[in-house]
């Protein structure tokens, strides 16, 4: 199992297919007029199993976790969540197996600057691999200042 991709975006939905439809994916600048700051993002984490390993479905195969944390820009964390991934019996074994996974993460902070969303996944307790999505939080645009010369400024 590892994680094969990731993706930020502000909403996230069931199609009337059933696939994932994600709203404002990639936004990864935060403007806030003022601080305090709070913000809720989805996250979509994709995983991939390749193994041909018929034990993963079984009750006793292998125990798997996500944890999502976010660093401010001090490096303290903000948010931190951790849950088990569920036990997916795969349908053929010698073909990969995909799961999507999606996380409300609340985003809050008290100053402007490069924030981290880091997600691990862990096998039986033991972290096995790690993907960082970096975002900014910057201030408001001053829409006051905003002209065909000056295409706008950030709030002092």
């Amino acid at each position: 199992m590892r994680i094969d991709s990731i993706l930020l975006a502000e909403g996230i939905t069931p199609d009337a297919r059933g696939a994932l439809a994600a709203v404002g994916i990639n936004q990864k600048i935060i403007s806030s007029a003022v601080l305090p700051f709070a913000v809720k993002q989805s996250l979509v984490l994709i995983f991939t199993d390749e193994s041909t390993d018929a034990s993963f479905e079984e009750p006793e195969g292998k125990d798997f976790a996500v944890s999502i944390r976010v660093f401010d820009p001090a490096g303290q964390p903000t948010f931190a969540v951790s849950q088990p991934l569920p036990k997916v019996k795969k349908a053929w074994i010698d073909l990969p197996s995909l799961m999507n996974l999606v996380v409300e993460v609340s985003m809050s902070g008290s100053s402007y600057g490069r924030y981290v969303l880091e997600a691990s996944l862990q096998e039986n307790g033991v972290e096995c691999e790690k993907r960082a999505i970096t975002l900014f939080v910057t201030p408001a645009l001053d829409a006051s200042s905003v002209s065909l010369e000056n295409p706008g400024k950030a709030l002092a």
